[in-house]
């Protein structure tokens, strides 16, 4: 069990940087048209439309966790305590 926990906060985190990737991008004006703009090119097919838009989520997601990993223990490093 202690195996499939391990996996299952791997996975947890991943879908939540993935979700979060997709909420700041649909925040942001550009992004939000760039998204649509995608789904418009690909609307002939859904199933690519979809996939492409969750890749690219996915990547952004991973950037965006990765720069705030980095600025958090930046911040462990400047701040006393």
């Amino acid at each position: 069990m202690p195996h499939f926990l391990n996996i299952l906060g791997y996975v947890g985190t991943a879908a939540m940087l993935w979700v979060g990737a997709e909420i700041i991008a649909h925040g942001i004006p550009i992004t939000s048209d760039l998204f649509h703009d995608l789904e418009i090119a690909l609307e002939e097919n859904p199933a690519v439309a979809w996939f492409a838009k969750a890749m690219v989520c996915a990547v952004a997601g991973l950037i965006v966790g990765f720069v705030v990993e980095k600025m958090v223990a930046l911040l462990k490093k400047v701040l006393p305590g």
